[in-house]
């Protein structure tokens, strides 16, 4: 927090001063303290926003639980750098202690909001990488469902690739 001068209607300077975070006030000869006023500095914050083409909450929130996170959703708050938080629409816990990662809702789609300073365990362009994969897949058998389709057989290629045979019943 910052304290400013501020001029009395009387246009006179008052004087105040911070000494070991008491403040202690002189008004210049006799006038009296008419005004002071308290301006709240921004905090550091050290949240990136990754913009993506994630549209579906539910899918991220699947993702998410497949790669092993316990993600909360609703208006939830992650943290960050110095206990600074931030609202987000999906969160998921890491292992380093006052740092979470999340999804906020952004038009249409979602960004990918971190302070990934203080996550040292997960590199942020491979854990998108990864919430993207899952996110098709889930995307992808969802609306396979939809259309009648069931999933017959999946395939985990060493590159990664996800290879799915589906099949539907016609009659």
């Amino acid at each position: 927090m910052c304290l400013m001068n501020r001029k009395d209607k009387n246009q006179k300077k008052l004087h105040f001063f911070l000494i070991f975070g008491i403040i202690i006030f002189r008004p210049k000869k006799e006038f009296p303290i008419t005004s002071l006023y308290l301006i709240e500095e921004p905090t550091m914050s050290h949240f990136t926003k990754i913009k993506t083409k994630l549209i579906k909450k539910e899918h991220i929130v699947n993702a998410l639980r497949d790669l092993g996170f316990q993600p909360k959703e609703g208006i939830v708050e992650i943290r960050g750098y110095n206990g600074i938080k931030t609202k987000v629409d999906v969160m998921a816990p890491t292992k380093n202690r006052g740092y979470d990662i999340g999804f906020k809702k952004d038009g249409e789609t979602f960004e990918l909001v971190a302070d990934w300073y203080g996550i040292d365990d997960i590199n942020s362009e491979k854990f998108l990488e990864q919430v993207q994969q899952r996110y098709a897949y889930h995307a992808v058998t969802s609306r396979m469902a939809e259309q009648g389709f069931e999933v017959v057989e999946e395939e985990n290629e060493e590159d990664k690739t996800i290879h799915l045979t589906v099949r539907r019943a016609v009659f």
